[in-house]
């Protein structure tokens, strides 16, 4: 059997020996060669006669194919690599349409909530200035009226008071007057003091319903506002999710695919080897080279789903805490 120092030089002589129809001719050429080289240091190349014409030639041809085969998956690998990226290109950039507009339609809201929250805001604080404009406006007239009813008072008291010093003896019928007056115009201003303390009573409690109705409709506004952000960062992370599970369905997928041809690559190849170096290849030694590939293959798959079960068994089970002594 040849071994491969004597192989590797002559491949350049191969493609000439592939060309010439028989023997006879494939010699006188090389002879014919010979003899017009120059006597220099690539003498060992006359080591082709050695080869058997027929069995170089397939060994060849083999390598070519295979070589060819193995460019044509090369090929297969890297289109789908590519195919690969750019579907994950597209996802991507579907995923930042959908995260934009998803913002784009929060924000709207957001703002639409804000500019109604900045008018129930307007609204209150008018309202808050009706309330202080209408308790001034009941002081000033209730000052307007203690004075004037303090000044007719004194001129009242005045007047009696010179009657009575010109006739001591008698009762001034102006006093009666007066007394009657002073009755009728306290029970008077205590009717209108009653009813202005019950119109601004009713006013105050009017405007108290106003105001807890108007900060119940902030309050749902302001939940409605947080609810709407919760969702849509909810939605955003389980479309998140999605994506990383498909993603990585779709490699794992790949690569348990990409290992299984490469196991058979792997046979195939170890095949053609012994073929091309001439082996016996019994089915022993066949069995020796199949048979460690088929027990990893089929330990990986029966050990992969219980060790993960078992590890996600063991990480969700309460464990005790050990307390040092």
């Amino acid at each position: 059997m040849l071994t491969p120092d004597e192989i590797t030089p002559t491949t350049g002589e191969l493609e000439s020996i592939v060309r010439v129809p028989d023997r006879r001719s494939a010699l006188r050429l090389k002879r014919q060669q010979l003899r017009h080289q120059p006597t220099t240091d690539a003498l060992p190349n006359l080591h082709v006669e050695t080869f058997p014409p027929r069995i170089a030639p397939r060994q060849h041809t083999q390598t070519r194919e295979e070589n060819r085969h193995l460019r044509m998956m090369l090929e297969t690998v890297r289109e789908e690599l590519h195919q690969a990226r750019q579907e994950y290109a597209l996802l991507h950039v579907r995923y930042e349409h959908d995260v934009a507009i998803i913002h784009s339609a929060h924000q709207q809201e957001m703002d639409a909530h804000g500019q109604q929250l900045q008018e129930v805001l307007e609204a209150h604080t008018g309202l808050q200035r009706e309330h202080q404009s209408l308790v001034t406006r009941f002081q000033e007239l209730q000052q307007a009226l203690d004075a004037s009813a303090s000044q007719l008072a004194q001129e009242k008291i005045a007047q009696v008071t010179q009657e009575l010093e010109v006739a001591p003896e008698t009762t001034p019928p102006l006093l009666e007057g007066v007394l009657e007056t002073l009755q009728r115009h306290a029970k008077e201003r205590e009717d209108k003091n009653l009813v202005e303390i019950l119109f601004l009573k009713r006013e105050i409690q009017r405007m108290n319903e106003r105001l807890e109705h108007e900060r119940q409709q902030v309050d749902a506004e302001r939940q409605k506002l947080l609810t709407l952000q919760n969702s849509a960062r909810e939605q955003a992370e389980l479309r998140e999710q999605m994506v990383e599970a498909r993603f990585q369905a779709r490699w794992r997928m790949r690569a348990i695919v990409s290992s299984l041809g490469m196991l058979l690559l792997l046979v195939t190849l170890q095949f053609g080897g012994l073929h091309l170096l001439h082996a016996d290849t019994s089915p022993l030694l066949s069995l020796a080279l199949i048979a460690p590939i088929v027990i990893c293959v089929v330990c990986a798959i029966v050990f992969a789903t219980p060790v993960s079960m078992v590890k996600i068994i063991y990480h969700g089970a309460p464990h005790k805490r050990r307390v040092k002594a």
